[in-house]
């Protein structure tokens, strides 16, 4: 009996140290701070909380995700109508996500946004730049240039045509905003002129021929 009272009391002791540590270990572990939604006072204090140990970046971030939020929110309720409507749909929208949570969503609206701008950079080049470029080129040659020729013919002269050439007809090549080289071929399979014109297009976010493609057809 004693040797059994005895091993219980080292187990206590042991316990005893032990759960210090264990305790310490696990204030590493507590969740970060949430948005509470349960109220607009509640609100108002978590979104302070939540934001306090951000960056000067980050909380721009931060605090433009929850505009675009709050923005999209406002066309699903009217909010000038019921601004407590537009205001709880936001305060159900954000309860209980973290800063990091809002950042990661702000970070795809983001590029989101980058990529729209891409695909408004590559429409503008295949419908306007190249278009001007290629309609002088056939100008000077009476017909635009060959697939072989390719758009290369816009910056270089090619070989044995070197008196009819008037370039360069654009400043330089440009990449498509993903990085790739702007396609062509001539006589078009894809414009609604057809054979009467060319094709000129850019690959698109996956760089290969899909239906993401953005040409001038």
């Amino acid at each position: 009996m004693l040797i059994l009272y005895d091993m219980k009391m080292k187990k206590l002791k042991i316990l005893l140290l032990v759960a210090p540590i264990f305790a310490f270990l696990g204030c590493g572990n507590e969740a970060p701070p949430s948005i509470d939604g349960s109220s607009d006072e509640a609100f108002e204090e978590s979104i302070d909380q939540v934001k306090a140990e951000l960056s000067r970046e980050e909380k721009e971030l931060f605090e433009l995700t929850i505009m675009a939020i709050a923005s999209e929110l406002d066309g699903l309720v009217n909010s000038k109508a019921n601004p407590l409507g537009a205001r709880r749909l936001l305060r159900d929208r954000l309860d209980g996500m973290s800063a990091k949570e809002i950042l990661e969503l702000g970070e795809r609206v983001v590029e989101m946004d980058r990529e729209s701008n891409r695909r408004k950079i590559s429409e503008i080049f295949v419908n306007q730049t190249f278009k001007i470029a290629l309609v002088t080129f056939r100008l000077d040659f009476g017909d635009y240039p060959t697939t072989n020729d390719g758009l290369d013919v816009l910056t270089t002269a090619p070989p044995g045509k070197k008196d009819k050439w008037r370039g360069p007809y654009i400043e330089e090549l440009p990449e498509d905003p993903w990085g790739k080289p702007y396609q062509y071929q001539y006589p078009g399979k894809n414009n609604p002129k057809g054979s009467k014109s060319y094709d000129v297009w850019s690959l698109g976010p996956d760089g290969v021929i899909s239906d993401d493609d953005i040409g001038n057809w």
